[in-house]
């Protein structure tokens, strides 16, 4: 029997919920110890299934990684001197610790991820330069630094023409390193650029800014688990809007679709396709593409991590598959993997104004909602993606159902 080691490097522990009722302890060979921050909160049933649980530091914070990535190193020399590297892994379930974990598992030649890979799931410029020579379609873009819009106010005009002549109107900008939809803004005027580079520029901490094409067309996400053989298993579906429409009081969420379908079949296959150029090794995935007016797939981003919202549960609701359970355990992907229903989540977003009544919906599909609003209190529209008013989860026999009830809200 040996010995086996996780370093769970995340302060948020919606995963380990997640985990907690299908994590035992007969699910590990010999003597198992798990590492993760000790501001966590670590559910009764995770502490059941492992014989010990070590806390890393709880001081740190995301920006702070060379002494996270110091203390970890000493508690790896540590075990070392008695188990194998084999018997070690580094699993990073928050994007903005990622790339100190490859940097982890490099310095100890570790399974997974290394640094130079890592950057093509966490900056959105590398992203867009690994595909450069590949047959993957990504939108036109240009990159911006921070420094060069406070050094050079006076050049902005001039830079909105250049950003013209390459992107056209709309275009999108927003951080080339911050996840998801954060900070994003679609610019339609001068206007529009001049207030982005005015205030949300200046006034967060961000380094450089990715302009890119705007691409008009239907939006999808593909959710992949790689295997410790290579072996992938992915799932398509489609949302309804883009993300950053939450915070312009839109209910934002997703759908399994058929897939057999043929933009299934167009996603999956770009979706290997930019995982293969980016080296991508074992672990979760969440790539998100376009299908465009011409019926071509167009890669976004990528994230080397599982899928937020309400995703994992909607295709665990489908398929009887938890992606987190089988990256945890290093379980091989299932053969012969068939879609029971379908399923779909939004996240509804808070308006200005009191709340006389709760939604009562009139839909196909079968629902819930998880309100967290109470009925003659004034509330604030939403101002980041964390602000969810409500939680909505569909499920139906068909896809196209769900779909119906979507464009229905």
């Amino acid at each position: 029997m040996t010995d086996y080691n996780i370093f769970l490097l995340s302060r948020n522990s919606w995963f380990l919920n997640f985990l907690r009722d299908e994590i035992q302890s007969d699910n590990f060979r010999g003597n198992n110890t798990l590492y993760i921050f000790n501001d966590a909160e670590v559910p009764t049933e995770i502490k059941q299934a492992f014989d010990s649980i070590n806390f890393i530091s709880s001081s740190l914070d995301y920006g702070n990684v060379s002494i996270c990535f110091d203390e970890v190193s000493l508690k790896i020399d540590a075990l070392l001197k008695n188990i194998p590297t084999k018997n070690i892994r580094i699993i990073a379930y928050n994007e903005n610790l990622v790339y100190l974990a490859a940097c982890l598992r490099e310095k100890f030649n570790l399974t997974g991820l290394y640094a130079d890979n890592a950057l093509c799931f966490t900056n959105k410029v590398t992203m867009k330069k690994s595909l450069l020579n590949s047959s993957v379609k990504y939108p036109a873009y240009l990159s911006i630094s921070k420094e060069f819009i406070q050094a050079e106010y006076q050049a902005l005009p001039s830079l909105y023409e250049t950003l013209l002549e390459k992107l056209h109107l709309p275009f999108v900008i927003k951080p080339d390193s911050l996840s998801g939809s954060r900070l994003l803004n679609i610019i339609r005027s001068y206007d529009d650029f001049f207030v982005y580079c005015n205030t949300i520029v200046l006034n967060n901490e961000i380094n450089n800014l990715l302009a890119e094409q705007y691409i008009d067309g239907t939006l999808f996400h593909c959710d992949t688990l790689i295997d410790a053989t290579g072996k992938i298993l992915n799932f398509v579906s489609q949302y309804n809007y883009p993300m950053h429409y939450f915070l312009e009081g839109k209910a934002v969420g997703s759908w399994m679709i058929g897939q057999d379908s043929e933009d299934a079949i167009k996603i999956k296959d770009a979706n290997k396709s930019v995982l293969t150029q980016f080296k991508a090794q074992k672990g979760i995935y969440h790539l998100e593409f376009f299908i465009d007016k011409k019926g071509e797939p167009v890669f976004l981003e990528a994230a080397a991590r599982p899928a937020g919202g309400l995703i994992l549960k909607m295709i665990k609701t489908c398929t009887g598959i938890n992606l987190l359970k089988y990256d945890f355990l290093n379980w091989s992907v299932p053969d012969n993997i068939t879609i029971r229903c379908y399923a779909g989540w939004a996240f509804i977003p808070f308006r200005d104004g009191v709340v006389e009544n709760l939604d009562n919906l009139k839909l196909c599909s079968d629902y819930e909602i998880e309100w967290n609003i109470e009925i003659g209190k004034e509330y604030r529209k939403s101002q980041n993606l964390a602000e969810v008013a409500g939680k909505a989860f569909l499920i139906s026999e068909t896809s196209k159902k769900i779909m119906k009830d979507f464009l229905a809200v």
